[in-house]
């Protein structure tokens, strides 16, 4: 990795020592993420900036990294390492392959009514870097203003071709106005190992009145780095 991604750049200096941190002690009250060696105000800056970019969260008065935080924090740290010489470059490239994850759903529900989504990986594009070999890849996914099932996926990702897709049921609730629903994204490998690719999440809105829904269908999703070597 020659240099941090753009969204990361936008960090103070500060939110990125934070986050290499807690990728490798962990997280902690404000008072134990001082041990980063930043300053009481510096971490309670930092942790603000990291808290409204969705890299860190607050539960019983410790704060830890979510799924984004973790993979931001793994970029930071392939970066470092790599401007120290710790890995080579190219090498690190070469261990990334990236694959597009897709949702495609309906524009919008109608309350009470269940809809389907289709989740799948698409095939590589050409000329890009394959995979060795097939990948696992799981999938926890959550909802906000309505029932969801299942919540977790396993999709098996071949090195040459798309994915099978998986289907996903969505019942939303009465009188929300909207679903937000919420995906973070792993690969498996042995031993139960889990590595965090991140996260994202998207809006849908929610009528009474069934003419009001629109049936076309809609295409989110991510970009994730696959880990072609075990």
């Amino acid at each position: 990795m020659t240099e941090l991604p753009f969204h990361l750049q936008k960090l103070p200096p500060e939110a990125l020592t934070l986050l290499r941190h807690m990728l490798h002690h962990g997280g902690g009250d404000a008072l134990t993420l001082e041990e980063s060696g930043l300053s009481t105000r510096g971490v309670l800056k930092s942790i603000r900036r990291l808290i409204n970019a969705d890299y860190l969260e607050l539960k019983a008065g410790s704060y830890s990294l979510t799924s984004d935080g973790l993979f931001a924090a793994r970029q930071i740290d392939e970066y470092e390492r790599a401007r120290a010489g710790q890995i080579p470059d190219s090498l690190d490239e070469a261990l990334r392959v990236k694959r597009r994850l897709v949702i495609v759903t309906p524009r919008s529900y109608v309350s009470e009514r269940p809809s389907d989504l289709y989740v799948g990986i698409n095939a590589p594009d050409r000329g890009n870097t394959r995979l060795p070999y097939g990948a696992q890849m799981e999938l926890r996914v959550t909802a906000v203003g309505a029932t969801l099932a299942p919540n977790s996926l396993s999709m098996d990702v071949p090195p040459d071709k798309a994915a099978v897709p998986n289907r996903l049921r969505v019942l939303p609730e009465a009188k929300t106005p909207a679903v937000r629903i919420r995906v973070d994204v792993f690969q498996a490998f042995e031993y139960n190992e889990m590595e965090a690719l991140g996260g994202f999440y998207f809006d849908i809105p929610v009528y009474v009145d069934e003419n009001r829904r629109d049936k076309t269908p809609r295409a989110v999703g991510i970009d994730v780095m696959l880990k072609g070597t075990s």
